[in-house]
């Protein structure tokens, strides 16, 4: 079984998928058995992910073990788990994440893609950042890619800058 932050570390780590099907992946584990997990429901969710998230899904279980799950193993019962969770979610695969919020606020300023991903990854790790309003969130999310990335954005505190700076801070430093 693994804890929530396992399972994240799992999903960024030890596969190839994009932070949005990671954020997807997430959200459909909450929604079915919650945390812990065992690796069976995550890699369930992992491939529903993909292939919601991929214009062009891969068609065989065994090309998602080869080019996905280049870090895990893949689990017997795969097909199963996946038609089981889906079940569960009554197939209400999210399509648009909290990724695609952040990455609208952040466009036009010189962050690196790798950093606002790893910040986002955080964001699924540590406590406080899922009931955070879309725009604390964001904010905190911008305020800590340009932390880690030495850039100076004006204006991130918005109406609460004591809040972004708090939070951001705390996203930014956690490694």
């Amino acid at each position: 079984m693994l804890g929530r932050n396992a399972a994240v570390e799992a999903l960024w780590n030890d596969t190839d998928l994009c932070a949005n099907a990671a954020f997807c992946a997430v959200d459909l584990v909450e929604r079915d058995v919650g945390f812990p997990v065992s690796l069976l429901t995550l890699q369930a969710a992992a491939w529903i992910s993909y292939k919601a998230h991929n214009t062009e899904p891969l068609e065989k279980v065994r090309d998602f073990d080869d080019y996905v799950l280049h870090g895990m193993p893949c689990v017997a019962g795969l097909r199963a788990e996946e038609m089981r969770v889906l079940q569960v979610v009554a197939f209400a695969v999210p399509m648009h994440t909290r990724v695609h919020e952040a990455r609208e606020f952040v466009q036009g300023y010189a962050l690196e893609d790798t950093t606002v991903d790893l910040v986002l990854m955080d964001t699924l790790r540590l406590p406080g950042f899922r009931e955070m309003t879309r725009e604390q969130y964001v904010r905190c999310v911008a305020f800590a890619a340009a932390y880690r990335d030495d850039i100076m954005v004006p204006g991130l505190g918005g109406g609460t800058p004591d809040f972004v700076l708090e939070h951001g801070l705390r996203l930014a430093r956690h490694s």
